[in-house]
């Protein structure tokens, strides 16, 4: 197993997002901060750490009004690959 931490509010997130937030269900950052108990800041920070992008879904989670942001490890955005994983799973 692997195992990466960065602190318990981004270990509630990524569990629950990888727990509930499956194949074919998007969430917005801010219903995800709600459910967590932190701000949508601190969800989408949590995003842009995501140190395993497939394994913790990062890509279902949305804007309110668009799809939102997507950026690899690397640091380079990837908007299209966030559109095409959507597209694949049947939510956009």
């Amino acid at each position: 197993p692997v195992r990466y931490s960065t602190g318990p509010v981004f270990e509630k997130i990524w569990s629950y997002l990888k727990e509930n937030v499956t194949y074919g269900k998007i969430i917005t950052y801010g219903e995800l901060a709600k459910i967590c108990g932190t701000s949508a800041r601190v969800v989408g920070f949590a995003m842009a750490s995501n140190p395993l992008p497939l394994y913790i879904p990062c890509h279902r989670v949305v804007a309110k009004n668009s799809i939102g942001g997507f950026t690899a490890n690397n640091g380079r955005p990837m908007i299209k690959w966030k559109e095409y994983l959507l597209k694949l799973e049947g939510s956009l």
